[in-house]
C-alpha cells in the first residue's frame, strides 16, 4: 500500500511496522530526529519518508512510560540513570541562537523576554513521559514525536519531565534568581502565556491569576 493510497482518519495511523503520523512540520520533525540519530546516541524512530505534511517512521517496540511509570525504587533509578544520558547527549549540540527547528516562527514565546543563559542546547520541547517509550523492564526504547524541537535553555526538558517523574525535579539545572522571575510558562487560567513565579522546588505561581502550577 503506497503512503498516496492510505485513508487517513486520524493524526497518526500504525500500518504493519510503520508509524505514519500528519503534521505540518513532517520534514523539519523529521531533520531533527535524523539530526538527533546521527549526532548523539539517543534511540529515535527510523525515518523513511518525511515530506507534504506526511512523516512515516519505524514503529518502535515498547509502551508510553506515561502509561507504565515506575513504582520501585530500583526502576526510578534505572529510568533517571537513562535520563540524565538522554539530557546529556542533547545539551551536546549547542547552539548562539534560541529558535524552534520546526516552525517558520518560534512559537516559544515564554523564553524571549528570558536574559542569555550560556548557550542553547538542542531540546525535545515536550520531553515528558508521553514522549517515552519503555519496555518492560524500564530500559527507554525510544523517545519520539520531535515536533517542538528546538534550541531552548538547558533547563527546558527538565521541566516536562518533572511532572510525571518526581525524582527527575531536583536534577534540572538551578536556576538564578533573574531567570525564574522571568520564566514564561502557558496558564490555563488565563489562556494565555504569563509570568510565573518559582515558589518552590517543585511549583510555580501565575504572577496574574495565582494559579498554582508543576514546572
Amino acid at each position: 500500500m503506497t503512503i498516496d493510497k492510505l485513508l487517513i482518519m486520524e493524526r497518526q495511523v500504525f500500518v504493519d511496522n510503520i508509524v505514519v503520523k500528519i503534521i505540518h512540520c513532517a520534514e523539519k520533525e523529521g531533520d531533527v530526529m535524523k539530526l538527533v540519530a546521527e549526532n548523539t546516541n539517543i534511540k529515535v524512530p527510523k525515518v523513511f519518508y518525511a515530506k507534504n505534511d506526511i512523516l512515516v517512521q519505524e514503529k518502535v517496540r515498547g509502551r508510553l512510560l506515561v502509561e507504565y511509570l515506575p513504582t520501585t525504587q530500583e526502576h526510578c533509578d534505572r529510568l533517571k540513570s537513562q535520563l540524565d544520558f538522554i539530557l546529556s547527549e542533547l545539551s551536546s549540540i549547542k547552539s548562539s541562537e534560541l529558535k524552534s527547528l520546526t516552525e517558520d516562527e518560534d512559537t516559544s514565546i515564554f523564553h524571549k523576554n528570558l536574559p542569555k543563559y550560556g548557550n542553547y542546547v538542542l531540546s525535545h520541547g515536550d520531553f515528558s513521559a508521553m514522549n517515552i517509550l519503555v519496555d518492560d523492564d524500564y530500559n527507554i526504547t525510544a523517545v519520539i514525536d520531535w515536533e517542538n524541537a528546538g534550541y531552548y535553555p538547558e533547563y527546558e526538558d527538565y521541566r516536562s519531565l518533572g511532572y510525571y517523574l518526581p525524582f527527575m525535579k531536583n536534577t534540572k539545572p538551578r536556576l538564578d534568581k533573574e531567570i525564574r522571575d522571568n520564566l514564561m510558562t502557558y496558564c490555563f487560567q488565563c489562556q494565555d502565556y504569563k509570568v510565573h513565579i518559582c515558589c518552590k522546588d517543585d511549583g510555580c505561581v501565575c504572577n496574574e491569576c495565582h494559579q498554582n502550577y508543576v514546572c
